[in-house]
């Protein structure tokens, strides 16, 4: 966001001679050139030679404020409002300047005073917004932009920071086609694509997003922002390796940005280049140390690589950070399972379902161990958790089964193998698992057709056809005819 300055496009008629006037006409000339040093030092000469006129106290104060010369700008525009107390312009720009020195509250003051003086003054009305933008009044900030654009449709910026407060308001549709007119209206502004960019890609509108920061990043080839969003989209579409060089040149232009690093170091990993996503892992760690999410990134990796120790390592640092955090908790207990610790993986899968009472994985995990450990009761209570909220959950519907037909309730068991069924009539595994339990109560033929149904769904399966084979066995190939000599 930036000010616009209202300039005095006035006939000044002097009451003195024209030598009086060269001054200021110097003045207007060096100012428009952008010599704003021998603008003041015309300007000044003017003010001496014409103190009653408000236009050249007003070019000065405007003068002063592009130095940067604060004081002495309010001065000279105070006393051009006092000369002239209807120049809206004026006002204006003596609004600028008390915003410079922080004075937010006077600002307001003026601004609205040459709003009353100019109804539709398109640059008070823009300057008023951005001031209320910068205070989060969201409402006045939308209300003031909007009637600059209004009066004055051509105004990219007016456009780009209305977008700015929509997007901030939630109304990010509407944000959106503001900052694509705001490009329209300024094609060669790499922030303007770069925001465009940046909404469009958290809309999930990849492909919109992808050119405006492939634009952003070809009128501002050093701006590291760009490229990481750039490779974001790239990464999203899975497209690694245009990821991997957007991130790469993030980093190389912003070294100490954590996200570039991070970012570089998933897109290496996804890529099966291993090595070089342990370098970027490390590199972030070093630029924010302690994060969890890249500790359990770089455990995940190492894990990969069969380096369970070191994965070890950094899953319970990332835990020491955050001990309720589900992903390296469950890493951890995948890394002890590799070693054989199933006792120890227990212990993590239990801490994570009561961290996580709501997690599926979790519950599902740990009723999974509870079972192979033979702790049926754990693994029977925590399955029906899993169902009450998971009613359809097949794995927890089909090992409960299990679990009551070891316990010798067959026609419970029965009941969870129907319901799993009724979810997935082709799920093979609990057709053979209820033909199991209605041969083990005697009911023979209901017992043939459900190993007969996991057979027709899966003819491989071994189980299946060894059952089969037990209760209905094959009849023997009739002989063949032994020809007479």
């Amino acid at each position: 966001m930036y000010a616009r300055i209202a300039l005095i496009l006035l006939l000044v008629l002097f009451s003195g001679t024209l030598a009086a006037a060269a001054p200021f006409d110097e003045g207007v000339a060096a100012f428009n050139k952008g010599d704003f040093t021998a603008a003041a030092a015309s300007f000044e000469k003017a003010s001496q030679a014409m103190p009653r006129e408000s236009a050249t106290w007003a070019w000065l104060g405007t003068t002063y404020l592009r130095l940067g010369r604060l004081d002495q700008a309010q001065q000279a525009l105070g006393r051009a409002a006092e000369l002239d107390p209807q120049a809206a312009e004026v006002w204006n720009n003596l609004g600028n300047v008390r915003l410079a020195q922080g004075q937010a509250d006077e600002a307001i003051t003026c601004y609205q005073k040459a709003l009353a003086l100019r109804p539709g003054f398109a640059d008070a009305s823009y300057n008023l917004a951005n001031v209320h933008l910068t205070r989060s009044d969201l409402p006045a900030a939308i209300t003031g932009y909007r009637a600059a654009i209004k009066s004055a449709p051509d105004n990219a910026a007016a456009h780009h920071n209305l977008a700015v407060a929509l997007q901030r308001k939630g109304d990010l549709a509407e944000a959106l086609g503001y900052y694509r007119q705001a490009a329209v209206l300024a094609p060669k502004d790499a922030t303007f694509a770069l925001n465009l960019g940046m909404l469009a890609r958290s809309m999930g509108r990849f492909d919109e997003a992808l050119a405006a920061l492939g634009r952003s990043t070809e009128l501002d080839p050093k701006q590291a922002t760009a490229w990481l969003h750039l490779g974001l989209c790239h990464f999203a579409k899975g497209r690694f390796a245009e990821a991997e060089t957007a991130f790469a040149k993030a980093t190389a232009l912003a070294p100490d940005d954590f996200l570039a690093h991070y970012n570089l170091a998933l897109t290496c990993a996804k890529q099966d280049r291993l090595d070089s996503a342990i370098a970027e892992y490390q590199a972030a760690l070093a630029l924010r140390p302690g994060d969890s999410s890249t500790l359990n990134n770089l455990g995940s990796v190492y894990l990969a690589q069969g380096k369970v120790e070191l994965a070890i390592e950094q899953f319970q640092a990332a835990l020491a950070g955050r001990s309720s955090f589900a992903l390296p908790r469950q890493n951890l207990a995948i890394a002890y399972l590799r070693q054989g610790k199933k006792d120890l993986a227990l212990k993590e899968w239990e801490t994570l379902a009561a961290y996580h009472p709501e997690d599926a994985r979790a519950l599902e995990a740990l009723a999974d161990l509870y079972f192979q450990l033979g702790k049926l009761d754990e693994a029977k209570s925590t399955y029906l958790k899993l169902l009450a909220r998971e009613p359809n959950h097949l794995v927890a519907l089909n090992n409960l089964g299990l679990i009551l037909e070891r316990q010798g309730q067959f026609t419970e068991a029965a009941t969870r193998y129907q319901q799993a069924l009724r979810v997935d009539p082709n799920y093979a595994l609990a057709h053979n698992n209820l033909g199991i339990v209605y041969e083990r109560q005697g009911k023979r033929d209901l017992a043939i057709q459900e190993y007969k149904k996991a057979l027709a769904l899966k003819p491989d399966y071994p189980d299946a056809r060894q059952n089969l084979n037990r209760l209905a066995p094959p009849k023997p190939a009739p002989a063949k005819p032994v020809p007479k000599p």
